[in-house]
C-alpha cells in the first residue's frame, strides 16, 4: 500500500485493536516496523522485535514500546505465556506460508489471552521498498487458511476487486481514487462478514484455557 494508505488503514483500524487490547497489559509486537498501531494504544508494557536498524531506530525515537529487540521474528522464542496478547500487523505476508504458520503456532503458545494478525487477503506483490529486503512479499494469506490454525477472521478495508497495481507493480492501490475511497468505505460492512472478498484480513485467535 502507498503510505498515505497505510496511514488511512492505521487510522481505521487503530480502534479496533484498542478493543482487542482491553485488559492486556503486556504485548509482543511482532515485525513492529517503524509505525505501530500499538504507538496509539495504552498498554502496560510492550516489546517490539524487528531485524531492519533503521525502522527500529526511527520507532525507538517515537517511544512506542518500551523494550526493543533487533531479532528474526522467524528464530526467536520467548516463554509460555510471557504476554497477555501478541500482534503481527502486515507481517505475514513477508514470510513464506510455512514460516508464517510456524510463527502463529509459536506466538499462541507465547501468549496469555490472544493473538491479532492483520494481513492482505490472498498474494498482493510488492518488491523491496525503503532499502529493506524484508519488505518483499513472500505469501498470501487466505481466510480459511487462518481459520485452520483457530483464527476468527473479519475483512477489512472493502472489497478487493477495488485495488490494483501502481504502474512498477509495488504496491497495491485504489482504483478510481477518491470515488474508490468512497466504494471501499461502502462495502467494508459486507466484506467484515465475508472475509474471502475483502482486500484485508483481520483475525483473532483467543485462549480458552
Amino acid at each position: 500500500m502507498t503510505s498515505f494508505q497505510i496511514k488511512r488503514s492505521y487510522r481505521k483500524l487503530t480502534p479496533r485493536l484498542k478493543e482487542e487490547l482491553s485488559g492486556c497489559k503486556t504485548v509482543l509486537d511482532l515485525g513492529c516496523g517503524k509505525t505501530s498501531m500499538l504507538h496509539y494504544c495504552e498498554v502496560n508494557f510492550s516489546v517490539g522485535v524487528d531485524l531492519f536498524d533503521p525502522y527500529l531506530e526511527e520507532s525507538k525515537k517515537k517511544g512506542t514500546h518500551n523494550k526493543y529487540i533487533k531479532a528474526d521474528i522467524t528464530k526467536i522464542e520467548f516463554e509460555e505465556d510471557e504476554f497477555d496478547a501478541v500482534i503481527l500487523m502486515d507481517v505475514l505476508e513477508h514470510l513464506s506460508t510455512e514460516e508464517g504458520k510456524e510463527l502463529l503456532i509459536k506466538a499462541k503458545k507465547w501468549a496469555k489471552r490472544k493473538v491479532i494478525v492483520f494481513t492482505p487477503n490472498g498474494f498482493v506483490y510488492q518488491g523491496d521498498r525503503e532499502k529493506n529486503p524484508l519488505q518483499v512479499h513472500k505469501s498470501g494469506w487466505k481466510p480459511l487458511q487462518l481459520k485452520k490454525l483457530g483464527f476468527k477472521v473479519r475483512g477489512v478495508e472493502g472489497w478487493k476487486k477495488l485495488y490494483g497495481y501502481n504502474d512498477k507493480l509495488e504496491h497495491s492501490s485504489l482504483k478510481f481514487g477518491t470515488l474508490g475511497m468512497v466504494a471501499a468505505d461502502i462495502t467494508r460492512v459486507l466484506t467484515y462478514l465475508l472475509p474471502e472478498h475483502a482486500f484485508e484480513l483481520w483475525a483473532v485467535w483467543e485462549n480458552d484455557n
